[in-house]
């Protein structure tokens, strides 16, 4: 108990990080996310010349591409900015 006790404590004083990789992965998270939904959105642009075919498939596929592609590059832009901001607090301690 008194392990625990003393590791809970250093990460309250900022000796040590409790996850060094989580804004990390996040960060990489967003920015395929991103990748990804821009890829949707471009192929759903490419292929609305066969909407008739398709039904409306390719504007499924922009709209959904662009809301991930946003997502994603919200999601990598607040976890840079707490990555940031965890650094920040480590150095003023």
């Amino acid at each position: 108990a008194s392990k625990a006790i003393a590791h809970f404590t250093s990460v309250t004083a900022g000796r040590t990080i409790a996850r060094p990789g989580f804004w990390r992965s996040r960060i990489k998270l967003g920015l395929w996310a991103a990748g990804l939904g821009v890829t949707s959105f471009v192929a759903g642009l490419a292929l609305r010349g066969l909407n008739d075919q398709l039904a409306n498939v390719p504007l499924v596929m922009a709209v959904a591409g662009a809301m991930v592609g946003l997502g994603g590059l919200l999601l990598a832009g607040l976890a840079a900015a707490m990555q940031r901001n965890d650094a920040a607090d480590r150095t003023r301690r």
